[in-house]
């Protein structure tokens, strides 16, 4: 006789290592919180993703960044697409929030990391003194950032997320000043990272994507009801909105994420087709 189907999910509760504390049990989480990302770009993205490196360390206070940026091969920062910041600990306090949104303006003038990363690894991860080759790692451009977070000795991951090369995930994770992340954290960020970037290419494209066409807060709630199968009424219900203010975040959306149909919004917000694919011509629209 088969079991009740609380009893499966008991057992199957019991048989995952998602609670645990072991190397493991931390690697699945990351890769599973990776692949619960937007499949479409979000402004929050790089935040969020952040969020899931900082939690790689079992440190309180560890702090992470991510970012999609062009590096050139003697490590100046020709452009950054998205930047977020994050702490392990959850909820941030307003002193937190404010560090944070200090960190993003300040990366965006960062002119140069202090290295170049390699475009032929996957990924590259070491502690920032090895990409520097130099002790005097905080007085390099990434370095300051860090250290102005009252932070310790960073651990660097980076990947190309294209043929070309010149484009970059870019994540950073750093202990509290005094303190040192622990030497199996160099081991998961490298085995953990591509699947953190994988989501991030299918979330961003391959190419550069302007601003303008990131998702918004509002209509990244917005198709978040389109996936639960909710009406634009029950939608606008939800969010204290009128239904035609729910419309025009549908327009947006169909804009921004290159669809043609309700079919094609939510295909791309489960990572089941990218911008460049359309099920329907536009005159199907």
């Amino acid at each position: 006789m088969n079991p009740p189907p609380a009893a499966v999910r008991s057992a199957e509760s019991a048989a995952r290592p998602d609670q645990g504390t072991g190397n493991a049990a931390v690697l699945v989480r990351f890769v599973e919180q990776a692949c619960a990302l937007p499949a479409v770009a979000t402004v929050d993205w790089a935040s969020r993703a952040a969020s899931i490196v900082a939690r790689l360390s079992p440190l309180s206070r560890t702090w992470a960044m991510f970012a999609v940026c062009e590096i050139a091969p003697d490590g100046k920062v020709d452009s950054v697409e998205t930047v977020g910041s994050a702490w392990s600990d959850s909820p941030t306090s307003p002193s937190d929030a404010q560090a944070r949104d200090a960190f993003v303006d300040q990366f965006i003038e960062v002119r140069r990391l202090g290295f170049a990363p390699d475009p032929a690894a996957a990924p590259a991860v070491s502690d920032l003194s090895t990409f520097t080759r130099s002790t005097d790692w905080a007085s390099t451009g990434l370095g300051r950032l860090v250290t102005q977070n009252r932070c310790g000795m960073p651990v660097i991951a980076a990947m190309a997320m294209s043929s070309e090369g010149r484009r970059f995930a870019l994540s950073a994770i750093a202990p509290p000043q005094g303190s040192a992340l622990e030497p199996s954290v160099i081991g998961l960020l490298k085995a953990a990272f591509p699947s953190l970037v994988r989501r991030a290419r299918l979330a961003v494209g391959e190419q550069p994507l302007p601003r303008p066409m990131w998702v918004s807060e509002r209509e990244r709630a917005v198709l978040d009801g389109l996936v639960l199968g909710k009406s634009v009424r029950q939608i606008a219900e939800d969010l204290g909105r009128s239904p035609h203010t729910v419309h025009d975040h549908v327009k947006s959306l169909h804009r921004k994420l290159n669809a043609s149909s309700r079919g094609e919004l939510i295909a791309r917000a489960l990572g089941h087709l990218t911008r460049a694919t359309r099920i329907r011509s536009k005159d199907h629209v």
